[in-house]
């Protein structure tokens, strides 16, 4: 059961971004329904196995409860007393849009949410992201326990086999005890690190990496299609399988965070660090050749962080002043990470060179995107001051924003390409301070887990941490977070940070 759970979670993760995004009905629909149905298997797997370590519930999850807790409140129906303190704009806008009759302030009733059936769609979309979030943190937690009891029982027939040796000449008993300490040493750094993170996290980068390829040749290609055979019917920047290339570069930057990650943390202790090297350059040459702005920003602030990673984990030490090979090959070692992250640079834009870089010139000589969203976001703050508290309902920005638009727009903006000004004017400022305080619970405790644990895990661990800060910066200027897709990822990246 446990295996099924393990491969069904990591189908769906990869899965979904190929189908288009999961932005599709069938598609978030069919990832709702596989959610339930996965935690209804791991449920009864509970009951059945006895031997299965604690359930994991970390206490940032209180904060995302928390959320999901304000986003319910908005669709119950409280009366027109209470709506009224708690957002005097609802009761107006509900009479001006004939939407609910009241003789006085104090007769009828309402919900927060100015659109209680899109709401109610976002609020059944976040509990099953939840759901995945929930169930990957205890794949993860369950794996790791495994591990433990596994390294506790070979430290403790390593130390009995050290323990019979002492009967021995005291010559051989040294070169025993030598042996046995760094068998055991080299049994903690191959055990150490769960076999389902292992697994997660090259499912991660292979996915990363056919993603990238994908979307390259199909630009080189010149397709005006998804899959050359998807036509886009109501317009857009494709690239790969997403409609609009934003969704594209922002998805990719977290398995390209998460394969940084890895790259700084092994340095050539395995045999397949070129291998990583290598997809990141092919992730990060997709990024910039998606003609993403947003994405060339997150791009280049992953690299610099990086490399101040790599500066910071590094002992440098200068004080020797005599040369000899062996003090030289030490500097280069110690160098090699940002040796490294430079080197990833120069083949980026050799590759974006080599492919064509008008793509990307040409984006970065177009005028700023922020020209054109700076209206919408002075708009969307009219919403902000209209329902500060508690907001107009999650999921309902695109109903409420054309009854603030101040500004004549070329098309209907169903999203405010900026996912914190959309979350404080759908949740306010109780829902927007329960998903900052949750985000900073999250990135707090993959810190603080890195102090422990094997090389890839803390790898990993500052991966993602570098996958979600890439992703944080890009919602400034789109809406990642709304794509199913994209959000799964995000919350994936998170669950690395969070099992223990």
């Amino acid at each position: 059961m446990t295996k099924f759970l393990h491969y069904s979670l990591l189908f769906i993760l990869v899965a979904a971004p190929f189908a288009f995004g999961a932005v599709e009905p069938w598609a978030y629909g069919l990832m709702n329904a596989l959610a339930l149905g996965l935690l209804l298997l791991w449920s009864l797997e509970r009951l059945w196995k006895k031997d299965l370590p604690p359930i994991a519930f970390p206490k940032t999850l209180m904060f995302m409860l928390g959320f999901l807790a304000v986003a319910l409140l908005q669709l119950v129906r409280l009366p027109a007393a209470v709506v009224g303190f708690l957002s005097p704009a609802h009761i107006s806008f509900l009479r001006q849009m004939n939407l609910g009759a009241f003789d006085s302030a104090t007769t009828g009733s309402a919900t927060l949410s100015l659109d209680p059936y899109l709401t109610s769609l976002a609020v059944v979309n976040l509990v099953c992201l939840l759901i995945y979030l929930f169930l990957f943190v205890q794949m993860l937690n369950q794996s790791a326990a495994q591990v433990r009891v596994e390294v506790d029982s070979a430290s403790r027939h390593a130390n009995s086999a050290v323990a019979a040796g002492e009967n021995e000449e005291h010559s051989e008993q040294d070169s025993s005890e030598e042996a046995s300490e760094e068998g055991s040493r080299h049994h903690w750094r191959r055990e150490s690190t769960p076999p389902f993170l292992t697994i997660l996290v090259f499912t991660i980068i292979i996915a990363g990496f056919v993603m990238a390829l994908f979307g390259i040749l199909e630009k080189l290609s010149g397709a005006k299609e998804i899959y050359w055979v998807r036509t886009l019917t109501h317009g857009g920047n494709l690239m790969g399988p997403f409609v609009n290339r934003d969704h594209f570069a922002g998805w990719l930057e977290m398995p390209f965070g998460l394969t940084l990650g890895l790259i700084l943390f092994l340095r050539r202790r395995v045999p397949y660090w070129w291998l990583l090297a290598f997809s990141a350059v092919l992730m990060g040459t997709a990024i910039l050749y998606s003609g993403s702005r947003g994405g060339m920003l997150c791009f280049a602030f992953q690299l610099v962080s990086a490399a101040i990673l790599a500066f910071s984990t590094n002992e440098f030490n200068f004080s020797d002043s005599s040369f000899s090979l062996q003090a030289w090959r030490d500097s280069v070692r110690a160098f090699a990470p940002l040796l490294v992250i430079a080197g990833i640079l120069v083949a980026v834009v050799l590759s974006i060179a080599y492919v064509g870089p008008d793509a990307v010139l040409g984006r970065l000589q177009d005028q700023l995107s922020a020209d054109q969203r700076l209206p919408v976001w002075h708009d969307t703050l009219g919403i902000v001051k209209a329902y500060p508290l508690l907001g107009s309902g999650l999921g309902s920005f695109r109903t409420i924003f054309p009854h603030f638009q101040n500004h004549d727009y070329a098309s209907r903006y169903l999203q405010a390409h900026n996912d914190y000004l959309q979350l404080l004017s759908e949740t306010g400022i109780v829902g927007a301070l329960l998903a900052l305080a949750a985000l900073f619970a999250v990135l707090t405790s993959g810190f603080l887990n890195c102090f422990h644990g094997s090389r890839f895990s803390i790898g990993a661990r500052l991966g993602a941490i570098l996958g979600i800060l890439g992703l944080l910066l890009h919602s400034f200027f789109d809406f990642n977070l709304q794509i199913p897709s994209n959000a799964l990822m995000f919350l994936v990246l998170c669950a690395v940070c969070l099992f223990r």
